[in-house]
């Protein structure tokens, strides 16, 4: 529909609010950090979280616009991000991210 109101087709309103701002800054959070040199089995148990609050939502979008070869972009409607954790840390950079 936007393609026809530019183009002068169809006449729409004015939009209600902005759009999002898709930028994705880069902060030290999503740094590369030091490599595993373990098996997978010395990371039991690996525990599974959602993505919550709005701190650790903006490391999820580094992380994803950091190392996913795609970069980040903003999804259609909702999404649930899930993130893993070896059992010494409650959260990816735990020390920034606020907890429940």
């Amino acid at each position: 529909m936007l393609r026809m109101h530019n183009d002068g087709l169809i006449t729409l309103p004015p939009p209600r609010n902005r759009r999002p701002d898709a930028r994705v800054r880069l902060s030290a959070l999503s740094d590369p950090q030091p490599r595993l040199e373990q098996p997978a089995a010395a990371l039991k148990p690996l525990t599974w979280s959602r993505v919550q609050h709005k701190a650790q939502s903006r490391l999820w979008n580094e992380l994803i616009e950091r190392y996913h070869y795609l970069g980040h972009t903003l999804l259609p409607g909702r999404s649930c991000a899930i993130w893993s954790t070896p059992p010494s840390s409650p959260s990816p950079r735990s020390a920034s991210v606020p907890q429940r």
